[in-house]
């Protein structure tokens, strides 16, 4: 869950929608206020490149970008980094596209920066390809029924490197005052790609956040268990060495659900103490209060019990 959730208890399905409603109206917003190539503000002249800082527009542009930026972060947190390359492709792209357009006569160097920045846009991609489908490989080993298909998500990174590329084209060329292959649409092109990489960003972003982004907070939820009641221990069985997994009980009385650590191979369970909070084994003396753990005990409605009498969630 996101931080809408966890300071107002926002239901998951309204936080979703919430935070979609906000990323597209502070993107329109960062939008308007660098599409006003006069500002809004006074003006104030950089020595690099012409460049001008409006005292209203420039912050309200940046204020909005990194608003956006935040609500779609929160939106797609289980797979962050791939929205962090996303940006990294945009960013590169875009640059690449409208240096190539402002500065083509000032030298050959230009074509050289150019050429590295959509190199490494494309790197990106690349590199965002593999760790998407050596993520589901993993998921699938893991879960051998499960069936994630990416094929219709493979293709909206190049569209939405396209997209990018068309939109500082046409910035560019209204920049300049030039019609090129605008037709003289420069502005409203410059809109329409902009919300067709948006679109295409976040649709790139939402496939994997609904086919992996589950699994990936199940395996963050089981890695954070296995730390809290085996410190120290790498996720593995005191008695046996074999791998732990975190497995959900539910308790027999009240229905509250239990986090414990369990042993494939010796059958071993490793439980929170009710008594001093540590990791101990089910079944044992706890070795930090001495307190004796014949059960797994509900931290809800206190309920005490064998393991067996607990359902699996």
């Amino acid at each position: 869950m996101g931080v809408l959730n966890r300071q107002f208890g926002m239901e998951r399905e309204r936080e979703t929608a919430t935070l979609v409603a906000l990323a597209a109206g502070s993107f329109l917003v960062s939008l308007y206020a660098g599409y006003r190539l006069e500002g809004i503000g006074r003006t104030i002249e950089l020595p690099l490149f012409g460049i001008e800082f409006h005292l209203i527009s420039t912050p309200l542009w940046l204020l909005a970008g990194l608003a956006t930026l935040l609500c779609l972060q929160q939106l797609f947190h289980e797979i962050w980094h791939h929205g962090v390359w996303l940006v990294g492709i945009y960013t590169l792209t875009g640059l690449g596209t409208t240096l190539f357009y402002v500065m083509f006569d000032q030298g050959y160097i230009w074509y050289l920066v150019t050429l590295v920045l959509l190199l490494l846009a494309l790197f990106l991609i690349y590199w965002m390809v593999l760790e998407m489908y050596a993520l589901r490989r993993h998921i699938q080993s893991e879960l051998p029924d499960e069936q994630i298909v990416l094929s219709d998500w493979l293709p909206a990174l190049p569209v939405f490197m396209i997209f990018t590329m068309l939109s500082y084209y046409c910035y560019a060329k209204w920049y300049l005052g030039e019609d090129g292959w605008t037709f003289g649409y420069a502005r409203q092109g410059y809109l329409l790609f902009q919300l067709l990489a948006f679109g295409t960003g976040v649709y790139a972003l939402w496939v994997p956040q609904v086919l992996l982004g589950r699994h990936i907070e199940e395996e963050l939820q089981e890695s954070e268990v296995l730390r809290k009641l085996l410190p120290g221990g790498g996720g593995r069985c005191p008695e046996c060495g074999g791998e732990m997994r975190a497995r959900g009980l539910a308790c027999p009385e009240c229905g509250e659900r239990e986090r414990v650590a369990f042993c494939d191979v010796c059958e071993l369970y490793v439980a929170s103490c009710p008594g001093c909070g540590l990791g101990a084994q089910v079944g044992s003396i706890c070795g930090g209060c001495k307190l004796p753990l014949e059960g797994l005990q509900c931290t809800s409605c206190e309920h005490a019990g064998p393991v067996r009498f607990w359902s699996s969630t």
